[in-house]
């Protein structure tokens, strides 16, 4: 399961600085590479990626990446009417 978030951090209103992990839409431009890496260096182990996944095009994404599944966090309950989308998107 390839689902870690990177360390992140930000700077606060006040100015200090807030450590934590990089999650949500952002990932996914760097999520992508990770997955094709690892699909070339383990082409016979099925990969199963999360992260930032909010619609049918970025699960998507993560397939055609090499993929052979997408697991599905926050989504489900920001707006779980879309998980319905994207699994029909999949099917």
């Amino acid at each position: 399961v390839l689902a870690v978030s990177p360390p992140a951090g930000v700077v606060s209103a006040a100015g200090d600085i807030i450590n934590g992990e990089f999650f949500g839409l952002g990932i996914v431009p760097a999520a992508l590479p990770a997955i094709a890496r690892t699909r070339e260096s383990f082409p016979d182990v099925p990969l199963i990626a999360g992260g930032g996944i909010h619609t049918p095009a970025d699960a998507q994404s993560y397939l055609r990446a090499g993929a052979t599944a997408v697991q599905l966090d926050t989504i489900i309950f920001i707006n779980p009417a879309l998980v319905q989308k994207i699994l029909e998107a999949l099917a």
